[in-house]
């Protein structure tokens, strides 16, 4: 079993206790109480020592459940994922584009947000090039991050999972800005007995923030608050 697929089993049974037994996160968030309801977002982040990143970085968690008759397979639940175009218009309707927004590049991609299809190491894998600015810690406000990300499906040994997605950096793309470090795990579970997809999203990330003097805790915030703009509005979650 390789390294990426013992990850994702320990991940699942990692954030299947903590969704019900924690109820406030290490970032002060409010967790609600009992178990999660369709719609409802359950989400953390925490500093950890990474050895894959060779130091400390930010993880941050987010669980939500689907209503399972609201798409026709798992597959709607990805294919909204893979919709890269239409990431610009789940940050604005998450929130006007207040804490994320996509601008254009027509180097990158003239809508700032667009798809490709690739092969890396023998693999079919989604490309995602991004140009977008998120929210920042004082005094700097914003970030700007320009990025290629690859999304790739991966086998899943852990029972009642769809699908397991992990996604990274591409590894010929050199002109990143923001992230200096960024990779994540994404698992689809699909429970037909409560009739619900429930999808599983862990990120790690270190971004260019701690080159000018500035906490990493200071981080954690802004950070978490990219990631749900990004999926709620993905799904159409309104707070």
């Amino acid at each position: 079993m390789n390294k990426n697929l013992l990850f994702l089993v320990f991940l699942f049974f990692t954030i299947d206790v903590n969704a019900e037994q924690a109820r406030v996160s290490p970032g002060g968030y409010n967790i609600p109480e009992g178990r999660l309801d369709v719609n409802d977002f359950y989400y953390f982040s925490e500093i950890v020592n990474s050895d894959d990143y060779g130091g400390s970085l930010i993880r941050i968690n987010i669980i939500v459940n689907l209503d399972m008759d609201d798409y026709d397979s798992y597959r709607d639940i990805t294919d909204l994922l893979y919709d890269f175009e239409s990431w610009p218009d789940y940050v604005n309707f998450y929130d006007g584009g207040d804490t994320v927004y996509f601008e254009g590049d027509d180097s990158l991609c003239p809508t700032g947000s667009c798809l490709s299809s690739e092969v890396i190491q023998g693999k079919n894998v989604y490309v995602h090039h991004a140009l977008y600015n998120i929210p920042a810690p004082w005094p700097l406000k914003r970030q700007r991050v320009k990025e290629k990300t690859v999304y790739e499906e991966t086998e899943t040994a852990v029972s009642g999972m769809a699908v397991s997605i992990i996604f990274y950096p591409h590894p010929d793309f050199t002109e990143t800005e923001g992230f200096v470090y960024k990779k994540g795990w994404i698992s689809i579970k699909q429970n037909n007995e409560d009739n619900l997809y429930t999808i599983f999203l862990t990120v790690d990330v270190k971004t260019e923030f701690g080159l000018y003097g500035l906490e990493l805790s200071k981080m954690q915030k802004p950070l978490t608050e990219t990631f749900l703009a990004i999926f709620k509005g993905m799904y159409g979650i309104e707070d």
